[in-house]
């Protein structure tokens, strides 16, 4: 499995000095993915509409919706920044990994 691009990996997490607030903290960094468009059959039956957006697979596991994806590698992706919106496990040979679909914050 290509996994050409790395990225940080944020949850997120009480806010110690205000506990009706929340805010992102580092999770994971450098984690191999592979981020591409993704098909708009599979973001129709995900979302329930026609949509634009992004499909990421890793063999990082932990990962959850509503963490944010920041790509940080390569320098032409590097500060996209994305929102886990849904995943499928893929535990299977011979590669087990994650497919995962992300969102744009403005989306």
């Amino acid at each position: 499995m290509l996994l050409p691009q790395k990225a940080t990996i944020l949850k997120l997490e009480p806010d110690n000095d205000d506990s009706d607030r929340e805010g992102y903290v580092v999770l994971k960094a450098n984690v191999k993915v592979n981020v591409q468009p993704a098909s708009l059959d599979w973001m129709e039956i995900a979302t329930g509409q026609i949509s634009r957006g992004w499909e990421m697979y890793t063999t990082q596991s932990g990962l959850f919706e509503r963490m944010k994806v920041i790509i940080t590698s390569p320098i032409t992706l590097s500060g996209n920044t994305y929102f886990i919106q849904s995943l499928k496990n893929w535990n299977q040979p011979p590669i087990p990994h994650w497919r995962i679909l992300l969102k744009e914050p403005n989306d």
